[in-house]
């Protein structure tokens, strides 16, 4: 008993180094999935899930490997499970995705202005190069080419790196294909 709770304190000693690492929750489950202690993004512990179940901690205590799902708590955010011992480690990046849709959401509504401002379209494309939304300098919407997919846009999301270039949508006008994450990128022409 005594070495089954050296590693569970271990294992909990390891959470808010993770939780900041992973951005997002992490807690120790028993082989059940029911939580024995949770922190957050921060490294600071959550009192209220203690004994709530984790079913994809459950399910990794059964398969005897390591899982990884999808978020019950944010849409696209991702959560492993990791078997280590006589408990389940979970991790998730919730709260790292939360801040990414807040941001694409911020500039999202500042497209209209970004459009004004270079004098030529504003646009948000996703990691496939696919236009989600696109705003003229006039800062109205552009509903024809959502949709489009660019490969310039698709490239830098893939690169990682801005992409400079002819314009997608405009003839003779430049753009700049600027990734912001992983999943979705800005970009603009001076139309």
């Amino acid at each position: 008993m005594k070495k089954n709770n050296m590693e569970l304190d271990q294992l909990v000693s390891m959470l808010p180094f993770l939780a900041r690492l992973t951005g997002g929750f992490t807690s120790v489950t028993d082989f059940l999935g029911r939580r024995i202690c949770m922190v957050d993004a921060n490294g600071q512990e959550v009192g209220e899930p203690a004994g709530q179940v984790c079913e994809l901690a459950r399910e990794a205590a059964q398969a005897g490997r390591p899982l990884a799902g999808l978020s019950q708590i944010v849409d696209k955010a991702g959560t492993w499970a990791f078997p280590i011992g006589n408990y389940i480690l979970t991790c998730s990046n919730d709260d790292r995705i939360k801040k990414e849709h807040k941001l694409r959401d911020s500039l999202e509504r500042a497209l209209p202005m970004i459009a004004r401002v270079a004098g030529g379209e504003a646009v948000l494309f996703n990691e496939k190069g696919e236009r989600l939304i696109v705003y003229n300098a006039e800062g109205t919407e552009r509903i024809q080419y959502k949709g489009k997919t660019s490969q310039q846009a698709r490239q830098a999301i893939e690169a990682f790196e801005p992409e400079v270039g002819k314009s997608f949508s405009i003839s003779g006008a430049m753009a700049v294909r600027i990734p912001i994450t992983e999943n979705f990128g800005l970009g603009f022409n001076n139309e």
